[in-house]
């Protein structure tokens, strides 16, 4: 009893008596992972210098070649450079056999008409570097020549330039069924208006995806706070999934009436599994509103707080609007370091040693060509990259929702709400990432891991298939493929739980100062001590968050369709495009400003919840604002009617019983 206590007490909530929330003394947190991080990023540079060239390095790392990824190499190994930048490929659809081992009769092959090789039939990635692209004529190698005089030569097809390769004209490979490139060049066309009407509508696009979802976040805020609209819309959907529940199951049972009064005399087994499953439909259906009214009945008192505090939010995100900022100067972040890891991935990945290809799954190559071989410090060094990619833009985003907590706590446990201003984003700015950046850090390296490891998983799971692949087909690959899908979606599910955890672990720091692991204790416990209560906050702030996020974007899609119409009709092929770009802007703009929103919210439960613990609902002390106390006491009220009429029932039936 005593160590129950104990544990108890250790994972209760604590703060000392003169507690004023972010704004109090604080330590820096996790230091010692900060440490590791910055010592992670240094090693990345080291490698990136090395890849560079601009550090002389005797390791098995090689400087990169990035220009093998533009201009290519021939079939020396050599890059296309000055006079013959372009990449040719003599023999672009390859080498064709049949079964037996012979060159398939109905294929169309580019073999060497003279030279050393006359009469081979080159591999498809066999190029030549060449001064321009041919139109026609032949096709020389002169790295080939015999005495500078006998040199592999082809006969040409049309080509077209693009980037330093020539590729086939729409009629420059003749083939017998050309339903592939017919194909091919619709679809090149396709998508060419379409980016052409998006170039051709770019301001209405640019306006109404971009600019417009601001202001319309604005509003949405506002419009929350108009009494009776958050109780409208959350009680509203609420009331038609119930009513469409019933529905789905009296339409099912309508059906399988339908189905057994038929008159038809061949009812077969077809009619018979139909009736069957109609029949089941109805019973689920009606079973799931049945559940479905049960749980809204047993969490209607949190669902009235979840409100509360999803209007609260509202608020606060008015009061300190500047946070709304802090998503888009992280996702610069993440562009900035994305575009910097991907260039040193790109330098290592080039720096692989010289290969000849000498053999392909037809056998011997009459004409060898050769490529580039990833070496296994290469290999090793690419996961290392990808892991610090992985790491980086986790603790971009860990370090934002720290911000995001800090600020949202600060303006919970400030009094006075009018000094509140955009000061309090700076203050939280400078707050989380100055004290808390290593817990932000260390809460990063565990998402970090999960994916680094289902990352290896996915190699590992096409690696073995294409070795199944091979074998042919067999029981053991859907064995092994069930397996690998098991294993990731277990890591998905980690995951995520690892996420909820770390979002609340990051406002418990926001809060009290604590350290991760300290935060991440206190804030399981402390989610399991009122589950009911962030249950429903999820459930509602998941409702008014999408209709939020569909209502911003729909609106801004409807402007930019009445501008497209009015302006640009005459100078794009269609308007559909350039709208749906509009729509999809603004959706991940007002999901982004919505985001915020959602953070705010799961801060200020949190905040309350700790209040409440702390120092009691109905306490002096207590930070919870006026707003937030009438939703309180609304839901308490609810509980207590509630809870008289079941004593009231209670009481009836025992009078009854004791008259018996």
């Amino acid at each position: 009893m005593a160590a129950e206590e104990e544990n108890l007490k250790c994972n209760a909530l604590d703060a000392p008596d003169d507690f004023r929330g972010p704004v109090g003394d604080r330590r820096c947190t996790d230091c010692l992972w900060l440490l590791v991080l910055i010592a992670h990023w240094v090693s990345v540079v080291v490698i990136s210098f090395i890849a560079f060239g601009w550090v002389d390095s005797t390791s098995r790392l090689r400087q990169g070649r990035p220009k093998i990824l533009t201009h290519w190499i021939d079939h020396n190994g050599d890059i296309c450079k000055h006079d013959k930048r372009y990449l040719y490929f003599p023999n672009p659809l390859g080498r064709s056999y049949t079964s037996g081992g012979q060159i398939a009769s109905d294929y169309v092959s580019y073999p060497v008409i003279s030279g050393p090789h006359e009469g081979e039939v080159a591999p498809g990635l066999y190029g030549v570097c060449v001064h321009s692209c041919p139109k026609s004529g032949t096709v020389t190698d002169a790295t080939t020549c015999i005495n500078g005089t006998s040199c592999d030569t082809w006969d040409a097809y049309k080509t077209e330039k693009l980037v330093h390769f020539c590729i086939p004209d729409e009629d420059g490979v003749d083939l017998e069924d050309d339903a592939l490139q017919a194909t091919s060049n619709k679809a090149f066309n396709f998508f060419q208006r379409m980016f052409g009407d998006v170039v051709s509508a770019a301001t209405p696009v640019a306006v109404s995806g971009v600019v417009l979802p601001f202001v319309a976040g604005f509003a949405y805020l506002v419009l929350l706070r108009v009494p009776g609209v958050l109780f409208l819309v959350v009680w509203g959907s609420i009331a038609l999934v119930l009513c469409s529940l019933i529905g789905l199951g009296a339409l099912s049972r309508e059906n399988y009436q339908h189905l057994k009064n038929s008159d038809d005399d061949d009812d077969d087994q077809v009619d018979k599994q139909n009736k069957r499953a109609s029949l089941i439909l109805s019973y689920v259906f009606w079973i799931a509103s049945g559940i479905f009214a049960c749980v809204i009945c047993f969490l209607r008192k949190q669902t009235m707080l979840a409100m509360g505090i999803v209007k609260e939010a509202a608020r606060a995100l008015n009061d300190m609007i500047a946070v709304v900022l802090l998503p888009f100067v992280a996702g610069a972040l993440m562009v900035v370091a994305i575009i910097l890891l991907f260039v040193s991935f790109i330098y290592v990945a080039t720096g692989g040693k010289k290969k000849q290809i000498n053999s392909d799954h037809h056998g011997e190559l009459p004409m060898p060509y050769h490529t580039y071989h990833i070496t296994n410090s290469q290999f090793y060094t690419l996961w290392f990259l990808l892991f610090c990619s992985f790491w980086t833009m986790e603790f971009i985003d860990a370090t934002c929702q720290l911000v995001l907590a800090t600020a949202g706590a600060t303006w919970y446990f400030t009094r006075d709400k009018s000094s509140i201003s955009i000061q309090t984003v700076g203050f939280a700015m400078r707050h989380a990432v100055f004290y808390h950046a290593g817990t932000a850090a260390l809460g990063s390296l565990l998402i970090a891991v999960v994916r680094l490891v289902r990352a290896i998983l996915a190699w590992i799971q096409e690696r073995a298939e294409k070795a199944l692949d091979a074998a042919g087909p067999s029981l053991l690959k859907r064995v092994v493929k069930c397996f690998f899908c098991c294993i990731q979606c277990c890591l998905w599910c980690l995951k995520k739980c690892l996420r909820f955890l770390n979002k609340n672990a990051y406002v418990c720091t926001a809060i009290f100062g604590y350290s991760f692991c300290k935060s991440a204790r206190k804030a399981f416990f402390l989610i399991a001590r009122n589950i009911r209560r962030i249950a429903a906050l999820e459930a509602v702030g998941n409702l008014i968050f999408l209709l939020g996020k569909l209502l911003i974007a729909f609106c801004c899609g409807l402007v930019a369709l009445y501008w497209l119409d009015a302006y640009y009709r005459e100078e794009t092929h269609s308007i559909v495009f350039p709208a749906v770009c509009a729509i999809i802007l603004a959706y991940y703009v007002g999901a982004t400003f919505v985001n915020v929103l959602d953070v705010i919210a799961d801060t200020i439960l949190i905040c309350f919840i700790a209040d409440e613990e702390l120092f009691g609902r109905d306490s002096d002390r207590c930070f919870a604002t006026a707003g937030l106390k009438i939703y309180i006491k609304a839901a308490a009220a609810s509980a207590s009617s509630s809870s008289q009429r079941s004593n009231k029932r209670l009481d009836a039936s025992a009078n009854h019983n004791a008259m018996l």
